[in-house]
């Protein structure tokens, strides 16, 4: 165990959060940003740092400094000048179980703190939302105000038998508070959340500060008309507009998160109702863009002229993640242009496979070639992310290039993210990954007369790959054969094989673990992983497969899942394995095991069942296990009906006998007398998505059928992602796989 241990530390590297240009001192020379979140195994609390550098007009590092984390720092915006930046604070005092919050205004030329706005003791509203979905943080033009999104003031409801008399109520009208008799009773009262690591996001306001007055104001509820529309990501667009989305959570809120394609409406509001620092009710005005409202819209992105909105739209309904469409708005005259379109098959010539799930857009994105403006975003394309522009003007409108197909780089492999663009020069800051390669960072200048970028390495560690898994070799394996007895023919199937160094060939030798992901409209990427690099320091190969369903080869690839579950991803991980058995010698095929997360453990669970006497050990992650068990307890009911085949509708009645027999025959339980592998369960007891009961059901199921079985559990949400869970999760999976592979 002490080696297993330290390898895991080994392996274990901070994480890029956030790259930007942080100043332009002369016309290309900068000051760039990175900021790095680092799980120490022996913390119990994520770190955050941040490292400045300095680079010249060849994008040539002059060097670097590293400043540690500043305390509490949830969120910062910049203002439009660059001269001023909003920093929200979070602040835990000894012996108060509640944290303080406070929002900051600092110069950025002398370092002066401005402002300081106690937000917790002015008790207008609960904390600023910290993402980027449903939060926002935005300077007005003329940096006098600021606006965010943060959680509705809700005051603790007491009993009904509290003892309140009237002059209490008035002295509270008097201070602004709320009516403690209006309190009463209140404290049970259920509010629904958006759901699994949603689950303090509720109820949204839109809120101004007055930097100069020190003031701040909620909008009120009644300004989007129905009070129950939740606001939520937003622009200021120009000195005039502000542009937003209000989602609806009528009838109930389905689970958001990892979810594209959830209701929402567009809206443009006037900012003339700021008069003389303060809200004028009657000149606040709001207007729907009714065009858009069978879209689920998301990344708005105002053009430099102030005049265009670019931004990215799913369907409503069906399927979480998909290929979306990309838009450009005209915000005068309302005029809509499709940019990109939803592309249904990959384009193996460009390489492009469309706006594949989140398809990443960096809040700065726009840059010129020429006299046409572009947008820069990443993308999917097979197991890669690329970096690609669009042109927005011009003969060329909608033409797309991939800027991430430079010699002089690994473009060709491995993952590429987009994180800052600067308009005025071209700059662009990039970072790189693959799955032996922890990140590094790039920039380049965007090209005005070809599609490629000099790509310039701007920091990465010394030894670029880590020293224990130096000689370990990738293997991205792209086409592999449809099964003959497929009636879904769509190309695309592919998976990355990950070898370790120094292994022979054709002796049998090497035990392969076959990690599959979730979703299971989600992708594995060629990018590092601690887990899978800690399994080829001790000699494991390790299988990752993009079965059908999958992102990053277009819609027709996504849409062929659905319906099928339990059956052809299934058969696709499998025919995947006997694939790499059959090509790759050295691999031992009496020493595999399996180990995946959410929809990942319903296939493990389906591969261990189905194939009984083929795996060796499971390790399963919050999975899914009983469909139609799990219609009643998760925050998305529609997930079940849709990958189930069937359609789903919020005021749908019970579930009818027929369509209840159809998820059962899908579901792992389904095959539960046939398991006979070790199985080791991975549990948070917090999960909204997929219910703890889940993973306990199947835990006692095979107690009771006599299979060896452990289940581990922990305080978190879904992702198991907590600094003081993941360690300890990652370890014990590790130990199980190594402890249950024959030797």
């Amino acid at each position: 165990m002490e080696n297993l241990i330290r390898c895991y530390e080994a392996l274990t590297f901070p994480v890029l959060s956030k790259f930007r240009i942080a100043e332009r001192y002369s016309r290309k020379r900068f000051i760039l940003e990175s900021e790095w979140t680092f799980g120490s195994p022996k913390e119990e609390a994520s770190l955050r740092n941040s490292r400045q550098h300095f680079v010249d007009e060849n994008l040539e590092a002059m060097n670097s400094k590293v400043s540690m984390n500043a305390a509490g720092i949830r969120r910062i915006c910049h203002s439009p000048s660059g001269a001023k930046k909003a920093v929200v604070r979070e602040i835990s005092k000894a012996g108060n179980s509640k944290a303080s919050h406070f929002l900051e205004i600092w110069s950025e030329r002398d370092g002066r703190q401005d402002v300081v706005f106690d937000l917790t003791a002015r008790n207008l509203h609960g904390p600023i939302y910290d993402d980027d979905r449903f939060g926002g943080i935005f300077f007005s033009d003329d940096e006098k105000h600021l606006f965010y999104i943060s959680e509705r003031r809700r005051d603790e409801g007491t009993s009904f038998f509290s003892d309140t008399d009237a002059s209490k109520a008035k002295d509270a009208e008097k201070k602004g508070d709320a009516d403690p008799l209006a309190k009463k009773g209140k404290g049970s009262l259920y509010i629904q959340s958006w759901g699994e690591q949603l689950d303090d996001k509720k109820e949204s306001v839109l809120v101004v500060a007055n930097i100069e007055l020190s003031t701040i104001d909620v909008i009120p509820e009644d300004a989007f008309g129905d009070k129950s529309l939740c606001p939520a990501e937003f622009v200021v667009a120009g000195p005039n507009n502000l542009v937003g989305v209000v989602y609806d959570p009528k009838p109930f809120k389905l689970g958001a998160q990892f979810c594209i394609n959830r209701r929402n409406r567009v809206y443009v509001m006037s900012l003339k109702f700021l008069t003389d620092g303060r809200i004028d009710k009657d000149a606040l005005r709001v207007d729907f863009i009714e065009s858009l409202n069978d879209f689920a819209v998301r990344n708005l992105r105002l053009s430099p002229d102030k005049k265009h909105l670019c931004f990215i739209a799913s369907k409503l309904g069906g399927t979480h993640y998909k290929t979306s469409s990309m838009y450009l708005m005209n915000l005068e005259t309302k005029e809509l242009r499709t940019v990109i379109p939803e592309t249904k098959r990959m384009d193996e010539q460009t390489k492009f496979a469309g706006l594949c799930g989140e398809s990443f857009v960096p809040k700065r994105c726009f840059a010129r070639d020429g006299d046409n403006l572009c947008a820069i975003f990443t993308s999917m394309y097979l197991h890669c992310t690329h970096i690609y522009a669009v042109d927005l003007e011009g003969s060329s409108f909608g033409r797309i290039r991939r800027l991430t197909d430079c010699s002089s780089t690994p473009a060709g492999h491995g993952s590429w993210i987009v994180h800052d663009v600067d308009f005025d020069t071209g700059l662009l800051l990039a970072s790189w990954k693959d799955s032996l390669t922890p990140a590094e960072l790039y920039a380049g200048y965007f090209p005005s007369t070809s599609s490629n970028v000099d790509w310039k390495r701007i920091y990465s560690r010394e030894d670029r790959r880590p020293a224990l898994i130096r000689d370990a070799e990738i293997h991205r394996l792209y086409p592999i054969e449809i099964p003959n007895d497929s009636d879904v023919s769509v190309p695309g199937l592919n998976a990355l094989l990950l070898l370790p160094g120094g292994s022979k060939t054709d002796d049998f030798s090497v035990p392969l673990v076959c990690m599959l992901h979730g979703g299971p409209h989600s992708n594995d990427l060629d990018s590092y992983s601690v887990f899978a690099g800690v399994l080829l320091s001790l000699g494991f190969a390790v299988l990752r497969v993009n079965y059908r369903g999958s992102l990053g080869c277009g819609e027709d690839y996504v849409q062929a899942l659905l319906g099928r579950i339990g059956t052809l991803d299934v058969g696709d991980c499998h025919h995947t394995v006997l694939h790499v058995l059959e090509k790759y010698k050295l691999l031992d095929p009496k020493r595999i095991s399996l180990m995946g997360g959410s929809h990942g453990g319903f296939l493990v669970s389906h591969l261990a069942g189905q194939y009984p006497d083929f795996y060796k050990c499971v390790v399963a992650c919050n999975p899914v296990t009983n469909l139609p068990a799990m219609l009643a307890v998760t925050d998305i009911p529609d997930w079940v009906y849709v990958e189930s085949g069937l359609e789903y509708k919020q005021d749908k009645g019970p579930l009818s006998a027929d369509s209840y027999a159809r998820m059962m025959a899908m579901s792992p339980f389904a095959h539960i007398d046939k398991i006979r592998c070790p199985v080791l369960l991975q549990i948070g007891d917090n999960d909204l998505r997929v219910p703890p009961s889940q993973g306990y059901s199947m835990y006692y199921a095979l107690k009771a059928r006599g299979v060896e079985v452990e289940l581990r559990h922990y305080a978190d949400n879904h992702a198991l992602g907590k600094a003081d869970v993941i360690h300890g999760f990652c370890i014990s999976s590790l130990l199980w796989i190594i402890d249950h592979v024959p030797k």
